[in-house]
């Protein structure tokens, strides 16, 4: 961290050219947005959407400026890679003739496994920072700073996982703050002015986006950045809260599920830049625009999701034989790549196996993988990596590129990894359940307590309780797109339930356990308690 300071307080001084290479998800642009606002404050001008004054005392200088790239998915793929790169250098080019390529890239939520490309970079005079969180290969890349909690010697240090579970927008916050740092003791105006809090509504978006756990510095990083969100300054993300119609109490869900999709809709169907333009545009009016054309996005990906996941389940159900096969790879020509992640994860939703969904153009196949806890799909690619042209990711996540008469051979491969690894029990889905309550338990007091544990996601799930022996109290109707709403009663309390996306499934007509998450709503005044189904069984 700090030679990525030196090297940027360095750029700042001397006027250079530095351009931000994102990628295109929630948090590489949140990453991306944030540190594009804090080098403006500092007296970079920005070369794209024009931002409000720099912050008083940030000499801005005709030379120095910060400009933004973010790769397109389907033609260049995911993070630094040569196609980005070429385009990054291509069509990032100074408005006044000051100099070619930039000084200084700074790549933000990629680059840790670019060794290559990084080395084509600093060979071309272009000094690279990584500011990332994705798992360091055996090679590291050669640049000015590798900036990632993941790196073996930092890690070890940090097994709580306080600093090594951050997202990159995480991790950017952490550089801005060690920039303001810095720049205070040298005292620089622009350091004392800038008040980094207001930035954190960036954080909490990214965070819970990138589904990192919800534990320590995030959890606080997060909870704060909620806090702020609702009063956010930014006027791209009020427009995109409004569109996507958020309460005045913003939670993680609301991030998970209206602002996160939307914010990645735009990269996976279209161009991520539009996203990033709006999450730094200070005209109301070009706001809305963009927070339209953006849910506009949202709604054609929802559209291509669905076929797609009807024509995935079609395929595991009629052509992979599931007393065999425990990794489900499922390839179709024409899939769209852009949403292959969400469709590996509803598929592994259904049969609870993991899941290698991958889209075929040109006789090249491009994958999305999902694991299931006791199998990490990263490290099975890499026992399978002669077979593929390249991959990345996490334990639970990853992609995957690979040649097309190669996919079956990529099937066998990983399904011998999974015989080896995986019994009979991991394949058994199971719910935890955190503890045992009465209906009559779940007051305003019990929902005061509950609210202390927040925010809930990843790593911190909302604690799940189970009733015993409840029955059904009238007749279970379905409503919307086959969500199921019935009422239960225990004999003395009778409470409404819901449980989503199982409106045929047939529940018990004598006694039930159910397991739920509570929640509490209030609709003019008054209260009411709803249990969000997770499961149920006969006692």
């Amino acid at each position: 961290m700090a030679v990525a300071v030196d090297r940027v307080l360095a750029a700042i001084d001397r006027h250079e050219r530095i351009i931000i290479y994102g990628d295109y998800d929630a948090d590489g642009v949140t990453s991306s947005a944030l540190l594009t606002r804090v080098l403006h404050a500092a007296g970079l001008r920005h070369d794209g959407v024009a931002l409000a004054s720099a912050q008083p005392g940030s000499a801005t200088q005709a030379g120095a400026t910060v400009e933004n790239f973010l790769p397109h998915r389907m033609d260049e793929g995911y993070g630094l890679s040569a196609d980005g790169i070429a385009r990054c250098l291509r069509e990032c080019r100074p408005r006044t003739p000051v100099r070619g390529k930039p000084d200084l890239l700074i790549a933000v939520d990629c680059g840790t496994s670019s060794v290559n490309e990084i080395a084509g970079l600093q060979r071309q005079g272009v000094n690279v920072i990584v500011l990332d969180h994705h798992e360091p290969p055996e090679e590291l890349p050669r640049c000015i700073a590798l900036v990632n909690p993941k790196r073996s010697a930092l890690h070890a240090r940090c097994s709580h996982g306080s600093l090594s579970a951050l997202a990159s927008v995480g991790i950017s916050f952490k550089l801005a703050h060690a920039l303001q740092k810095r720049g205070r003791d040298q005292g620089l105006a622009w350091a004392n002015n800038l008040d980094l809090r207001e930035h954190l509504d960036l954080v909490a978006v990214g965070t819970v986006a990138d589904l990192v756990p919800l534990t320590g510095e995030n959890r606080i990083l997060t909870r704060t950045g909620l806090e702020r969100l609702p009063k956010s300054n930014k006027v791209g993300l009020r427009a995109l809260m409004d569109v996507a119609d958020l309460p005045d109490e913003v939670t993680p869900y609301h991030i998970g599920f209206r602002i996160g999709p939307r914010l990645n809709a735009a990269g996976r169907v279209g161009d991520a830049m539009a996203a990033l333009e709006l999450l730094l545009m200070e005209d109301r009016g070009r706001a809305a625009e963009l927070a339209k054309f953006l849910n506009d996005h949202n709604t054609e990906r929802q559209r291509i999701e669905e076929r797609m996941v009807e024509e995935a389940l079609a395929m595991a159900r009629a052509e992979v034989d599931l007393e065999r096969e425990r990794v489900l790879v499922l390839a179709k020509e024409g899939w769209h790549v852009g949403v292959i992640g969400i469709v590996a994860s509803r598929v592994l939703q259904e049969f609870y196996r993991p899941t290698v969904i991958i889209g075929i153009s040109d006789g090249m196949g491009k994958g999305s993988c999902r694991s299931i806890a006791g199998f990490s799909i990263i490290g099975a690619l890499s026992e399978c990596a002669p077979l593929l042209d390249g991959f990345g990711g996490h334990e639970m996540a990853a992609g995957l590129s690979v040649q097309v008469e190669k996919i079956p051979a990529l099937r066998k491969a990983l399904n011998e990894i999974a015989t080896r690894t995986l019994d009979d029990e991991d394949l058994v889905r199971r719910v935890m359940v955190d503890a045992e309550v009465r209906l009559a338990d779940l007051d305003s007091g019990f929902f005061e307590q509950l609210k202390k544990f927040e925010p809930f996601g990843t790593g911190n799930p909302a604690p799940l309780f189970m009733v015993r022996n409840v029955r059904l109290r009238g007749v279970p109707r379905t409503m919307g797109k086959g969500h199921l709403k019935f009422f239960v009663t225990d004999g003395e309390t009778t409470t409404g339930a819901i449980w989503w996306g199982t409106g045929a499934c047939e529940l018990p007509v004598d006694e039930f356990d159910v397991v739920f998450a509570p929640e509490l709503n209030e609709y003019r005044g008054t209260e009411t308690v709803q249990l969000n189904v997770k499961d149920v069984r006969r006692p």
